[in-house]
């Protein structure tokens, strides 16, 4: 992703809206608050704040959003918390919007991985 915001050369976009970076959430993560959450939680929030830093950098008229992360199968629903309030905070340091969008979601709105979007 930050690869393609580096050369994208069009046009100054309005919104950019992040659904990026969590895939790799659950790798040694142990679900502490704050950054001390285990490598998975650490390089998620690193790879996020590069992936903004770059963003707002090359588009520092545009408005960005991130999403929250969708409920997981395979992290448990407090780590999920714990961690979407410390992407929030993130967010509020890089002048970005978040987005929890996980109140409105529910089970039949996630793939059968249970981590993605349905179509």
């Amino acid at each position: 992703i930050k690869r393609k915001l580096l050369t994208y050369n069009h046009h100054q976009p309005k919104f950019i809206h992040f659904h990026v970076g969590t895939n790799d959430l659950p790798l040694g993560y142990r679900g502490g608050a704050g950054y001390n959450g285990g490598w998975g939680k650490r390089e998620a929030l690193h790879s996020m704040a590069d992936l903004l830093s770059t963003a707002r950098t090359r588009f520092p008229d545009s408005t960005l959003l991130v999403n929250s992360v969708l409920p997981r199968s395979d992290i448990g629903n407090t780590q999920l918390v714990l961690f979407n309030d410390q992407l929030e905070l993130m967010c509020g340091n890089f002048g970005v919007t978040f987005v929890n969008i996980n109140g409105s979601l529910r089970r039949h709105h996630l793939a059968r991985d249970g981590r993605h979007l349905n179509r």
